[in-house]
């Protein structure tokens, strides 16, 4: 029963904090778009995209701990079902 609970509480973790990585690059790109190899460079080198990634690769991470502490398609299920309840609270 406590590996379920932390399965749970891994999945929940992996999803509340899923989004922010990707707004953060999105916002960055809401400006000019980086058109040659050296403004790319310079947006991927920016302090803010590097924090983004490095928090995706944590959240990485706490999915594959969350794996590790239930079964595949137990932590799926509710990785989905987690993700399904923060998009229907933030569409309502």
């Amino acid at each position: 029963m406590a590996d379920k609970l932390m399965s749970v509480f891994y999945c929940l973790l992996y999803n509340v904090f899923n989004v922010s990585p990707s707004a953060i690059i999105k916002y960055q790109l809401n400006g000019p778009r980086p058109s040659n190899a050296k403004e790319w460079f310079g947006f991927l080198l920016n302090f803010n995209v590097v924090i983004a990634f490095w928090v995706i690769f944590l959240l990485t991470l706490i999915m594959f701990k969350a794996l590790y502490t239930g079964q595949f398609l137990f932590i799926i299920t509710v990785a989905t079902v987690i993700n399904l309840f923060l998009l229907l609270g933030w569409v309502l």
